[in-house]
């Protein structure tokens, strides 16, 4: 899998998640607001947040104000944890010819979750909740509009 920054400007991002040719999802962020519009048949509407005392966790909420995921950094060396749906995931980012990330479930050793990001990309705790988020989901196709 890999996420493609489509268009990007001071106010706005947005990016799409491919799995060999298919998109499997698309979502707009807007930087200023924190939002996160997810675009399919089911459009949805998410919230970045900072918390904690050194704001190192970053929370999704859903468009009612509900935690979904958080997002916590462990260190400067882009490793840290994903709490979604009462589940402890760790990641790991690592820099290359591409920037790729790394998620485990528990303790496993072996990848669930291998994505490429933009090389572009500083700001990478949208794309990581995102796509937990989404792999969380009941899998059924989702149909993509343009966004």
């Amino acid at each position: 899998m890999k996420w493609v920054l489509k268009s990007s400007n001071l106010r706005q991002q947005v990016y799409e998640l491919w799995d060999n040719e298919e998109k499997l999802i698309a979502f707009s962020y807007h930087v200023v607001h924190g939002t996160i519009r997810i675009v399919s048949d089911e459009p949805r509407v998410f919230l970045l947040r900072k918390e904690g005392f050194l704001k190192n966790r970053t929370v999704l909420l859903n468009e009612y104000g509900i935690k979904m995921a958080t997002l916590i950094e462990e260190t400067e060396t882009q490793i840290g944890l994903i709490e979604i749906d009462q589940k402890k995931l760790k990641y790991s980012i690592h820099k290359g010819l591409l920037k790729e990330v790394f998620i485990y479930a528990d303790d496993s050793e072996k990848p669930f979750i291998t994505c490429d990001l933009p090389s572009t990309l500083s700001n990478y705790m949208a794309q990581l909740l995102v796509l937990c988020w989404y792999k969380q989901q009941p899998q059924k196709k989702v149909l993509l509009q343009s966004a």
